[in-house]
């Protein structure tokens, strides 16, 4: 009774996710590191607050992150039920643990010669976090049904995913039910892109041998 969530899907949830969960962080970063005299705590903290929000919170509570909501998708198992709430947060941290693997990696790289015991776990640490995304990533690229190592681990499929009309959605969850509106809007100026370019390629192909 699900369709399995296509690769349009996939990329507007991830790159809502990004959005949402960097986009503070990295304007942190920026004033930060533009030593303009602008107390960056608050923007950091605001930072961190929204990506467990969004990472671990949310679907907790709704079993889908924001840009799950946006892209009309879903988690679920075989049976049709919600996937075990620690398959959410395992597989929305995977992104976060591999950038903060890349931060241990490379602040304590240069440390390994002094063999600080400190700077032997974090650099091993990231190690693990990157090598542990990089393999989520082989195995959902290699999956027919975009299934990743969490995917897997917990027997979970991305699925496009509309409430039933019995399924009323009230207060916050009716709120973020409606940013799939804006998801449409997204997939719709998507496709209208594709079907242009192949458009344009066809007719540039008709009338390439009436050149030659």
């Amino acid at each position: 009774d699900y369709e399995l969530a296509s690769n349009m899907n996939r990329r507007i949830s991830w790159l809502v996710n990004f959005a949402i969960n960097f986009g503070v962080l990295f304007a942190a970063l920026f004033i930060a590191a533009s030593d303009t005299g602008i107390i960056t705590t608050i923007l950091f903290g605001v930072s961190f607050a929204i990506i467990i929000l969004n990472a671990i919170f949310i679907p907790m509570k709704f079993s889908r992150n924001l840009g799950q909501f946006v892209s009309r998708t879903k988690f679920i198992r075989g049976d049709g039920s919600n996937p075990l709430f620690l398959h959410g947060i395992m597989a929305n941290t995977s992104g976060l643990l591999a950038l903060i693997g890349l931060i241990f990696v490379g602040t304590e790289f240069q440390n390994l010669s002094e063999k600080q015991t400190s700077s032997i776990v974090f650099f091993s640490l990231g190690t693990v976090f990157i090598i542990v995304w990089f393999i989520d990533r082989f195995l959902r690229n290699g999956s027919e049904m975009g299934q990743g190592m969490y995917d897997l681990m917990f027997r979970a499929y991305l699925v496009k995913y509309i409430p039933p009309e019995d399924e009323k959605a009230t207060g916050i969850w009716a709120r973020l039910e409606n940013m799939g509106n804006f998801g449409d809007q997204m997939m719709k100026r998507q496709e209208e892109r594709k079907a242009k370019k192949e458009q344009a390629k066809a007719e540039k192909e008709e009338t390439t041998p009436q050149e030659d």
